[in-house]
């Protein structure tokens, strides 16, 4: 009898331990179940979220490339300027120099012309009768009629043309 009853007990004690196994396996799944919705919500929630941050933040970078591309035409339009600036002073420059030129190149003929003159006027320094002439016309005297003379101009006594 005692055999049988701890039998029954044993029997009774793994029928309970197996209802009980049963409902807290129903509960875990129960809750696995739960979880799994509160898991997928979530998950819902979050990509919603992200698909919002996602586009604010494709909106901040289409306004960070117009300002951007606003900042470069601006830029270009600054550099045009500029350059156009540089472009006429260059050539304001440029017929400056042209016009410096040509009055340089007239008074350099001014002057050639000038000198010419003056040569033609040095030119005459002797006379067809054999007489030297000074700068200003008037006779040197140091060529007296092929006479022998010192650096100073005065006749050199050593000859006998200049001892008389």
């Amino acid at each position: 009898m005692k055999k049988t009853l701890i039998g029954l007990f044993a029997l009774l004690f793994t029928l309970s331990t197996a209802a009980n196994a049963q409902t807290a396996v129903s509960t875990v799944q129960q809750k696995a179940k739960e979880t799994k919705k509160e898991v997928k919500a979530t998950a819902k929630e979050t990509k919603k979220e992200v698909k919002v941050q996602v586009e604010k933040a494709k909106d901040e970078a289409k306004a960070a490339k117009k300002e951007v591309k606003k900042e470069a035409d601006k830029a270009k339009v600054e550099t045009k300027k500029a350059a156009d600036k540089v472009e006429k002073t260059a050539v304001k420059v440029t017929q400056e120099t042209k016009k410096e030129v040509k009055e340089a190149d007239k008074a350099v003929k001014k002057e050639t012309k000038e000198v010419k003159k003056e040569v033609k006027e040095t030119k005459a320094t002797v006379t067809p009768a054999g007489v030297h002439l000074k700068k200003d016309g008037t006779p040197d005297k140091r060529y007296k009629n092929a006479q022998h003379l010192k650096k100073d101009g005065t006749p050199d006594m050593r000859y006998k043309e200049n001892k008389k």
